[in-house]
């Protein structure tokens, strides 16, 4: 009886020790928040395609370079979007982003543009690039994260 109650507490124990990447991104208040920021970006096509780099920071800093066919053309900083901050979190938890494969699409195509995503934790990273054959919800993901720029003028 008594090993069976000893294996029970270091299961419970260790199961609530275990936290998910996204509750180390939600973790952003207190004296010693979680350091992650994602970063999505855009190449260009043969066309009129936007070509820009935006990374969010746990803070909510929002760093925005331009390129082509964008907006707002440079390089420029958004501080404090915690709106945006905290939605992300949720996306990318309901996107469960960090399954998500590596590359979608043929990678000798050339007239189409790539999109990267690559979000860091600490000392974990992964990052999805995306050309064609790209998910249903990691295509959504994309447009809402791109209307979100567009709100705020970027995009």
């Amino acid at each position: 009886m008594w090993k069976r109650f000893v294996v029970l507490t270091f299961l419970v124990l260790n199961a609530s020790s275990c936290r998910s990447v996204y509750d180390l991104m939600s973790s952003t208040k207190g004296s010693n928040p979680t350091n992650w920021n994602f970063e999505y970006s855009a190449s260009g096509c043969f066309g009129q395609c936007p070509q820009f780099t935006a990374v969010l920071d746990y803070e909510g800093n929002l760093s925005f370079l331009g390129r082509r066919f964008t907006s707002f053309d440079g390089d420029t900083t958004i501080a404090f979007n915690t709106a945006l901050r905290d939605s992300l979190i949720v996306r990318l938890e309901a996107l469960k982003f960090m399954d998500l494969d590596t590359f979608y699409g043929d990678p000798y195509i050339q007239d189409i543009p790539e999109y990267r995503f690559k979000l860091s934790i600490e000392e974990t990273s992964k990052t999805v690039l995306a050309k064609s054959e790209i998910p249903a919800d990691l295509q959504e993901f994309r447009e809402w994260f791109n209307k979100n720029l567009s709100l705020l003028g970027l995009l």
